[in-house]
């Protein structure tokens, strides 16, 4: 029998909720800017800044977050894992690359041909190196699987692997091959580490984020703007001091209902804002790109923004619209627990009384 709550009893986190939100809300304006430039848009210094200062935040979140209840596949078999944790995943991803491959071919490439160089699922290759924004439908199996194949080990160990893994990428000590160096394949030895601590070490991160204090606060984020401004950079260092002020930061606005609301309901919805955002802008610089290209060097303040809330408005709305397609959205006829153990579904409070913070 099932230990769990059911689900209609289980109390919401709110802070991870929230933290949901301003990490998604990150990763769509840093694209935002990017395709931008890529294109010869003006960007203001501002939105770089802000690209390069958040970098330590954005996906290292994510990762880690999805690993925090992971806990609940700890005791089920192999079975009850695959089809629960990792099909669900595979299903998403091959779904979306699908999506994007269309999309791409029946759309995209009958706008601006300048806008051909955003494209990430056009030739099999593309998937193939995992040269696709959605490699983070690819990473949370592989990541998930690592957990499974290591969970009954003693925690420092897969955790300082992925540590030399992380150390070995910020510093540069790590090549892929060519051929199949891109984001992806770089993020999996990058980001593992983040969601193994995640994994591991959820149950004292969950306790201690929301007794957060102001000092706690202000500490890890003015040694935060510290490393931020330290030249030349330490890499691999700031992770270790955004994150936590990131969590922080959501823990304080959770405890206002008036504050946590607008990003609550963009946590809420991760999964269609991180599939549908990179297509909505390719669409929109698609249409408008002859005109952008006619603004003043100032729109650099405003197309990056401007970018960034429509392309999460567009992706709530079209969430709406269809989100009664459940194929597009979930495997058909699976556990509704499958997606569970990610930042892509909300998280639930359903951790045993005395479960062990170290895991």
């Amino acid at each position: 029998m099932s230990t769990q709550l059911p689900r209609a009893r289980r109390p919401r986190e709110v802070w991870v909720d929230v933290a949901k939100g301003i990490a998604i809300a990150l990763v769509v304006l840093d694209h935002s800017r990017h395709l931008t430039n890529m294109l010869g848009l003006p960007v203001h210094d501002i939105w770089h800044w802000i690209g390069s200062t958040f970098a330590s935040v954005r996906m290292p979140a994510f990762f880690m977050m999805s690993g925090f209840f992971l806990y609940r596949w700890k005791t089920r078999g192999w079975r009850s894992f695959f089809k629960g944790r990792i099909q669900g995943f595979v299903y998403l991803y091959f779904v979306w690359a699908t999506v994007y491959f269309v999309v791409d071919g029946l759309v995209v490439r009958h706008l601006d041909d300048r806008v051909l160089m955003l494209t990430r699922s056009g030739p099999i290759q593309h998937i193939l190196r995992i040269d696709t924004p959605l490699w983070y439908l690819m990473a949370l199996p592989l990541f998930s699987l690592i957990w499974w194949a290591t969970r009954k080990w003693p925690a420092w160990i897969p955790l300082g692997i992925a540590f030399i893994g992380y150390i070995g990428t910020q510093w540069g000590w790590l090549q892929w091959p060519s051929v199949i160096s891109t984001v992806g394949t770089i993020g999996f030895t990058h980001y593992l580490f983040a969601f193994l601590i995640g994994a591991r070490l959820n149950g004292y991160i969950r306790d201690l984020v929301p007794r957060a204090n102001v000092w706690h606060l202000l500490a890890f984020v003015a040694v935060w703007m510290t490393l931020v401004f330290v030249n030349p950079p330490i890499p691999g260092l700031r992770f270790f001091v955004a994150v936590p002020s990131l969590f922080i930061i959501a823990a304080f606005i959770a405890r206002s209902d008036r504050l946590a609301g607008p990003f609550v309901s963009i946590g809420k919805r991760t999964l269609p804002v991180y599939v549908t955002h990179w297509l909505l802008l390719e669409i929109q610089l698609g249409i408008g790109l002859r005109w952008l290209e006619q603004l003043p060097e100032w729109s650099g303040w405003l197309i990056t923004p401007g970018l960034w809330v429509s392309s999460t408005v567009l992706a709530i709305l079209f969430w709406k619209a269809t989100n009664r397609w459940h194929w597009l959205w979930a495997r058909p006829d699976v556990d509704p627990v499958s997606l569970h153990g990610s930042v892509l579904t909300p998280p639930q409070v359903s951790r045993p009384t005395g479960y062990r913070r170290i895991q």
